[in-house]
């Protein structure tokens, strides 16, 4: 009887232990995920800024002059909402 409750301690112990592995495992996918997530976020950021550069950049060249190009990106934004 004795024996056999050892053998059961020690199997939970086991259990224990490669619970706590599992869980340590998933915690540290968790952090990943998120970093990933956050990376794809500001590098999605980033192509945003530039595409409105780009944007701004044209209106400049076809306006002929930056306050030209504020004025028809203001109507492009009136219209737009």
């Amino acid at each position: 009887m004795v024996r056999g409750q050892r053998q059961a301690n020690r199997s939970l112990k086991h259990i224990r232990r490669d619970a706590k592995q599992v869980g340590d495992a998933f915690r540290g996918m968790a952090a990943a995920a998120g970093l990933f997530s956050g990376a794809a976020l500001f590098r999605d950021l980033i192509r945003a800024q530039v595409q409105m550069q780009q944007i701004t950049y044209t209106m400049q060249a076809a306006t002929g002059s930056a306050q030209q190009a504020a004025q028809a990106f203001e109507f492009v934004r009136k219209e737009s909402a």
